[in-house]
């Protein structure tokens, strides 16, 4: 598949501990066998005619941060009055990784500083990590045949996004507990009044698995639709054996065959289930002792979560549940610190989570201790808008201290019934001070991260996966300032046109 006549690219790029954005004026993306093998500028391509496809040995992604592949040239600050120039003289090319790891990142515009490297670098040269040239002869662009030919018409690509947080194995929505909650009744008043999960909890348990996989199936559709290709899928509305098995089987059934990416978490610590409300020690024994090791051994979910908080479980209780979980090979996510400060982002760090949740209240405490032990921050925006409520996680304080943040919808029916990541940018910037960088970065490549796979996705580049959004707008300050609106034109998700 060959993309262009694109307006701007933008895709965020790793160098170390930095991530920077990268923004491309005109530039073309090919892929082949699903993956990115060209970046350019259409002027490469001119003396190319598609014909017919040509087989080619795939291009491996990238293994580590030393063997990065080859990005253009050209740099561009994208916080010099929200735009920048870019270098006409360089010629710009994104041929396969030098097999030396040779090639080199530059860096355009820090997360972290405003200041730009705009090295030189002559035609023939590659910048090596001593800093200096040296000269190598320019690799021409792979010929060009067959495949489909999309004309981007000046619109804007992007990576493919990531939800890194999401329920979608649900039964029903619960909408009547929106209204209930605008006139006056607290997320805990419903809960006790026999709402919230509760709710939730029994609708699911008498679902039939087909049917549950079936409503799933059509979730994840609308997830395409705004621009997202892979999600975390958790189940934790069964809270009994039969029920989670259930869900993490549908949440595995509904993406067979999708283009949508799925990635399951167990999450049967959601809420201390109602007939063992005065035996919570008899759910606890039950979830570490019968289910987790279940869960592992018929390979139901990469990952295991924990709802930290007043009235669900304790961190004490959250850390025993999760050192089995560690202990069977599951990856650590953990809600924190979403309605008081509990200790999670601590029990985060502690532990070596890949990512903690929600951090609405989280501490200066918790935020160092995360920062040191590279957890993600996966911020939920969502949940507090949905809510009414007024305090969103201090972003721009982490990111200003070094951490990295991921935003993701919460999708469910009781707190966040939102599919659009777009919207979660424009929470973003408006109560959390992320500048569109920031944003970008958090639903793309830090958000992969929470799910181990920022080496396949998260960014275009040579060797990943051919994940691309092609957005009708005239650059990236446009996606959350276009609040409500679905600015999407056409979803290509490795290499083939899932929405158009």
């Amino acid at each position: 598949m060959l993309i262009e006549n694109i307006g701007r690219l933008y895709t965020p790029l790793r160098e170390g501990d930095k991530t920077t954005v990268k923004m491309v004026e005109g530039a073309v993306v090919y892929i082949q066998d699903g993956r990115i093998v060209f970046l350019g500028e259409k002027r490469e391509f001119e003396s190319y005619k598609v014909t017919k496809l040509q087989s080619s040995p795939p291009v491996s992604p990238p293994q580590s941060r030393g063997e990065e592949a080859w990005i253009p040239h050209q740099v561009r600050d994208d916080r010099e009055e929200g735009r920048g120039e870019i270098d006409k003289e360089t010629p710009l090319l994104f041929p396969p990784a030098d097999s030396r790891g040779e090639a080199r990142c530059c860096h355009v515009s820090s997360l972290d500083s405003t200041s730009v490297d705009r090295q030189g670098v002559s035609p023939t040269a590659v910048g090596t990590p001593d800093g200096t040239d040296r000269e190598t002869p320019l690799m021409s662009p792979p010929t060009i045949v067959g495949g489909e030919v999309i004309d981007a018409k000046g619109m804007v690509a992007l990576p493919g996004f990531v939800d890194a947080h999401t329920h979608p194995a649900f039964a029903t929505t619960r909408e009547d507990e929106f209204f209930l909650r605008n006139q006056g009744k607290s997320y805990q008043d419903i809960a006790a009044m026999g709402g919230g999960i509760h709710a939730s909890v029994r609708k699911l348990r008498e679902l039939p698995q087909d049917e549950l996989t079936r409503r799933i199936r059509e979730r994840y559709d609308r997830f395409l639709q705004h621009g997202t290709v892979m999600i975390e899928a958790k189940s934790g509305y069964g809270l009994n054996w039969e029920s989670e098995k259930k869900s993490l089987q549908a949440i595995k059934d509904a993406a067979i065959d999708h283009p949508l990416t799925v990635v399951p978490t167990f999450l049967g610590a959601h809420e201390i289930p109602v007939e063992y409300k005065n035996n919570r020690e008899g759910y606890i024994r039950q979830l570490t002792e019968e289910m987790i090791p279940l869960v592992a051994k018929e390979k139901l979910a990469e990952g295991c979560d924990v709802f930290c908080e007043q009235g669900v479980y304790t961190p004490e209780e959250a850390e025993r549940i999760l050192q089995v979980a560690k202990k069977y090979g599951l990856a650590v996510h953990i809600h924190a610190d979403q309605l008081s400060d509990t200790g999670g982002a601590v029990l985060a760090a502690k532990l070596g989570a890949r990512s903690a949740e929600h951090l609405d209240f989280i501490s200066s405490d918790g935020i160092d201790a995360m920062i040191q032990a590279g957890v993600i921050f996966n911020l939920l925006p969502g949940a507090v808008f949905f809510l009414g409520l007024q305090k969103y996680p201090p972003a721009r304080e982490i990111i200003d201290r070094g951490g990295r943040v991921a935003l993701s919808t919460d999708f469910n029916p009781g707190s966040s019934m939102t599919q659009s990541l777009p919207m979660m940018m424009t929470l973003g910037a408006i109560h959390m001070g992320m500048s569109a960088e920031e944003l970008l970065c958090a639903v793309t490549i830090n958000a992969a991260q929470v799910l181990g796979r920022e080496h396949e996705v998260g960014s275009l580049e040579v060797g990943k996966i051919g994940h691309v959004g092609l957005w009708d707008i005239p650059n990236l300050e446009s996606l959350p300032y276009c609040y409500g609106m679905n600015m999407l034109d056409t979803l290509v998700v490795g290499g083939k046109v899932v929405r158009k």
